[in-house]
């Protein structure tokens, strides 16, 4: 199935300027190995194989989802025709089971639903080289391999809703669909299942922008895909993370938040009028504040130029000019107490007063 899905991804990558070289691999662990180890970029995996995870241990950290592809159904045929849902343990129970390749992904995953719904069987072989009872693969509802165990005279099974619900509650990963029979096939039966998404995974060390594009490329290039196989209409753009085996990438949500404003962008004409007004009452700030300073200027000013007046007055007394400058340092001091006088100037004003009052007593007999 992958090999499929990389015959139709390739071409449309190469279009988008991508060079593409392939590495393959036995079993689909090692391919999301070599992923999580650098020596590749691209694998394909199944979301619900957890086990894959479980394998690769602490290097799973380093996977990445960068965009779901397509459903696969959980397809089984055995010789037995039945038009209604069966009993799961009456499908495997004692029955040797069919998988593509042996401990390959397939293989995991349906030993792994088995396990935990405690349904027994006989044995799991490879299809390819032992005979076997029921046949299962992870597939597209009406995929090349579903028709042809059709018209080799194999039934299609259809799961009984105890295994549907249990499945689908024990792994957010699986969903139940439901496969309407073939209109013109009057053998054909509708079929009861679960399904799940294969998806394209990345190191999570590849950069955002190359995300970013590759996702872009695949999301834009839907209807090419669509065009080569109709099991490429699950692509979309609403992902559901929470049943992602790996987070996704973060390239993908940039991709995904494209046309989502940022915050600066959708606040803008509020966050200017905000702005604006802060201006503004600094600017008032500002300017009262240089007023009350200028206020205060004065005042000293004022007081500077009564000194030199009082300084300057030959016909008064000693005794004169000593209670004039007294009663002036009281009210320059009233005033720097009650924070009408600039500190700075009231002390620089404050030592002339007091040296001229000692020149005062100095020069009096």
């Amino acid at each position: 199935m992958y090999v499929r899905m990389f015959s139709h991804i390739q071409p449309l990558l190469e279009q988008n300027g991508y060079e593409i070289s392939v590495l393959y691999t036995e079993r689909n662990v090692e391919a999301n190995r070599l992923v999580a180890e650098g020596q590749a970029d691209l694998a394909f995996v199944n979301n619900v194989s957890s086990h894959i995870g479980e394998e690769l241990d602490q290097k799973s950290e380093l996977l990445r989802t960068v965009v779901p592809l397509t459903h696969r159904a959980l397809l089984a045929f055995s010789r037995d025709a039945s038009a209604t849902p069966r009993p799961v343990r009456e499908i495997f129970e004692n029955k040797t089971i069919g998988v593509e390749i042996l401990n390959g992904e397939g293989h995991g995953n349906l030993a792994e639903m088995l396990s935990r719904a405690r349904v027994g069987y006989g044995k799991i072989v490879q299809s390819n080289q032992s005979a076997y009872d029921v046949r299962v693969f992870w597939g597209s509802s009406y995929g090349k391999r579903a028709i042809e165990m059709l018209d080799s005279g194999w039934h299609a099974i259809s799961f009984g809703p105890d295994w549907i619900d249990f499945q689908t509650l024990s792994d957010p990963a699986l969903e139940s669909i439901t496969l309407p029979a073939l209109p013109g096939d009057p053998n054909s039966v509708t079929v009861h299942t679960v399904a799940t998404t294969a998806v394209l995974v990345v190191n999570r060390e590849i950069g955002e922008h190359a995300v970013y594009r590759l996702a872009e490329a695949i999301l834009q290039g839907k209807h090419e895909l669509v065009r080569q196989d109709p099991m490429y209409h699950s692509i979309t753009e609403s992902i559901n993370r929470e049943t992602l085996l790996y987070p996704l990438h973060e390239g993908t949500s940039s991709y995904l938040r494209r046309e989502t404003p940022s915050f600066l962008e959708r606040h803008a004409d509020g966050l200017a009028l905000v702005i604006s007004v802060i201006a503004l009452l600094y600017g008032l700030g500002q300017t009262v504040k240089n007023y009350l300073k200028q206020i205060k200027k004065d005042r000293i000013d004022e007081y500077f130029l009564e000194f030199l007046d009082i300084r300057s007055k030959n016909d008064l007394s000693a005794g004169d000019q000593i209670h004039r400058l007294n009663d002036l340092f009281q009210r320059a001091l009233l005033q720097m107490t009650s924070e009408k006088m600039d500190k700075g100037d009231f002390h620089i004003f404050s030592r002339l007063i007091q040296q001229e009052l000692t020149n005062i007593r100095l020069n009096t007999p």
